[in-house]
């Protein structure tokens, strides 16, 4: 079960074990940073981020698609045309998936601190 970390714990060693456990680590300086935050400043830096919606706007696919009156339209059509329906859903689903995957690995990626200079 997990602890509370005690104050005096708080040491670079650990700001550096938070940044690999919580994300992808941090450099030297990075570390050094979120220790001169203290405990709880590390932590509530690292739970509330920064705005960056401008430079990784959610894809399409973040959208929820309303499936309910898909389903509705559906029953009306003919058994052929339903089954073109649902393929062609299907291959939409797929694309938005790899579309939402590419969002969250860029994400990942490009953190606060080192996004690209193209972006």
């Amino acid at each position: 079960m997990l602890e509370r970390l005690e104050q005096e714990a708080w040491t670079p060693g650990a700001a550096g074990h938070l940044l690999n456990r919580a994300g992808f680590g941090g450099s030297p300086a990075e570390i050094v940073a979120l220790h001169a935050r203290g405990l709880t400043g590390a932590v509530e830096s690292m739970l509330d981020g920064e705005e960056d919606s401008d430079l990784f706007a959610p894809p399409a696919a973040a959208i929820p698609i309303n499936g309910i009156n898909l389903k509705a339209k559906s029953k009306s059509l003919s058994e052929e045309k339903r089954k073109e329906m649902q393929k062609v859903m299907r291959r939409e689903q797929r694309e938005q998936m790899l579309e939402l995957r590419s969002w969250w690995l860029d994400r990942m990626r490009w953190t606060a601190g080192c996004v690209p200079a193209i972006i």
